[in-house]
């Protein structure tokens, strides 16, 4: 048997966001000027800075516009709700497909988990505030979970519960695939399946303690001078480290290398540790 467990909170995102056109009727609140824009990020960048998108390149024009000068309001126009239906019907049937399953089943998760209670500096998936949900998103959920095995969970979210299933499926030697997209997966133990991309990922117990641990990995090369885990990140990853490091010049101390393997410390030893355990 070869089962697959899927992340249905993914696809009736996408299936529902796919059945309506979206935009934002932006309005500035002195002038009462406006604009549409396709989405927040087109309007400002990233949502933690606020300073890149259309507001950017006023600035570049000698046009100074901040994210509190607009009223935001989000434009929807939903097609029917078959059509979203439909949609995610053909979402599962492919990721059935992708691996060769003859049998799945999936979770929908809670609006809120544990995570939204401890998340105490920012809130959890901040970005997502003031975002509309795609108007048949519930419905979707409903129609999976009645119609294609799909369960609801509580008080964790989807992706935990999947990581679960995989984990456990993978120490007793069973064929389960999860179906998911979200990048975390490839830091957790199990065989995955992006069916956006249509990869596949078989994540054992080595790679997937790797994968915990991004910034540690080439921190603990660098430190050792070594490309003992180079197959584990990027030549790309590793500049951006070193680049990161560069702050450690502009302090005043009198051996600026016993500092930076002090901060290479903080990175390499949770692996080095993890190798006198042998979890690597």
């Amino acid at each position: 048997m070869t089962p697959v467990v899927i992340d249905y909170d993914a696809v009736a995102f996408r299936a529902a966001a796919a059945a309506q056109k979206a935009t934002i009727k932006v309005v500035h609140k002195e002038t009462g000027r406006e604009w549409e824009f396709d989405n927040r990020t087109a309007l400002w960048g990233r949502y933690k800075t606020k300073s890149g998108g259309w507001i950017k390149k006023q600035k570049e024009k000698g046009i100074e516009y901040s994210p509190e000068d607009f009223i935001i309001e989000d434009v929807v126009t939903p097609e029917p709700l078959a059509n979203a239906i439909q949609i995610s019907k053909r979402i599962v049937e492919r990721i059935v497909k992708g691996v060769g399953a003859d049998s799945y089943y999936g979770y929908v998760g809670p609006d809120k988990c544990f995570r939204n209670d401890i998340a105490t500096l920012l809130p959890y998936k901040g970005a997502r505030e003031g975002v509309a949900r795609p108007v048949h998103l519930l419905d979707v959920k409903s129609y999976l979970v009645k119609h294609h095995a799909g369960e609801r969970v509580e008080g964790i979210e989807t992706d935990d519960q999947m990581t679960i299933d995989t984990w456990d499926a993978y120490k007793r030697g069973l064929d389960l695939w999860g179906a998911a997209i979200d990048k975390d997966f490839k830091g957790c133990t199990g065989k995955w399946y992006n069916f956006v991309d249509d990869t596949k990922l078989i994540v054992g117990t080595e790679l997937g303690e790797l994968k915990r641990l991004p910034k540690k990995i080439d921190g603990h090369d660098i430190r050792h001078g070594q490309t003992r885990f180079a197959a584990y990140y990027t030549p790309s990853d590793k500049m951006k480290f070193m680049k990161y490091m560069e702050c450690l010049n502009d302090y005043d101390v009198d051996d600026i290398d016993i500092l930076k393997d002090l901060f290479l410390g903080i990175y390499a030893n949770p692996v080095s540790n993890k190798i006198k355990l042998g979890k690597i």
